[in-house]
């Protein structure tokens, strides 16, 4: 089925960053903070004390669950409140955070593949469940638009992430190409959506059953470069 594809679609976290790294990373230059600004919080929960209690607030509040942002804040802020902080140093708590989440290592291959997609005039949207920021990150530069959980209201593989791009930009299914690393929320999302997939397997992991296969799979970004030639008219079997 021949696509004439002008938008791509591209996951963040893990895709673009080793995402592990920069969330310990973010997480414990939270911790440090609350040790000095909120030190009984700080003694009372560990990182993974506070992380359970995400995942709690997540099981039970549905709307939270999609938004990693305002998971964590309140998070923080009920925490807070067990034991008599005030709630106006969540603001500054997120913000420390937040700096830190997007201090990430793109990637060897990022940069020359966003390069090689802006020369063809491709329109890149970042579609992402996470609460990164490609302009604090540095690639802002690169991206017609970022979309996450907080500006839709769900999350992949809700197909209601991609339905927005169509919205936003006024194109159909068949002028977007997607790239993600994770099966269910990228390869699955993508699929309900009616979008090709480009599965970025980095780590050469086996596709969990259930989940269909993708029209391309790659191991770098680098193998896409030269598509980014003929991807317009790119015949995707």
């Amino acid at each position: 089925m021949s696509k004439m594809i002008s938008v791509i679609t591209i996951d963040l976290d893990d895709t673009l960053w080793n995402n592990k790294p920069t969330l310990d990373y973010a997480e414990g230059v939270l911790h440090d903070w609350l040790k000095e600004y909120v030190p009984l919080l700080a003694a009372k929960y560990s990182i993974e004390d506070m992380k359970k209690h995400r995942g709690e607030i997540s099981k039970v509040e549905q709307k939270l669950s999609h938004d990693m942002t305002l998971l964590r804040r309140e998070s923080l802020c009920r925490l807070s409140n067990r034991m008599g902080y005030s709630e106006q140093l969540i603001d500054q708590a997120m913000e420390v955070f937040l700096v830190a989440r997007n201090n990430v290592t793109l990637y060897d291959d990022v940069i020359p593949f966003l390069e090689s997609c802006r020369a063809k005039n491709y329109q890149i949207v970042a579609l992402s469940n996470g609460n990164s920021d490609v302009h604090a990150i540095g690639i802002g530069q690169y991206f017609s638009m970022t979309l996450s959980p907080s500006d839709v209201g769900t999350s992949k593989p809700d197909p209601a992430m991609f339905h927005f791009v169509f919205e936003q930009m006024n194109i159909k299914p068949d002028a977007v190409l997607h790239i993600g690393d994770e099966p269910k929320t990228d390869i699955l999302g993508a699929a309900s959506a009616g979008v090709p997939c480009v599965w970025i397997n980095r780590n050469n992991m086996k596709l969990p059953e259930g989940i269909p296969a993708p029209e391309i799979e790659i191991t770098s970004l680098a193998e896409l470069i030269p598509l980014s030639e003929t991807l317009q008219n790119y015949v995707l079997n």
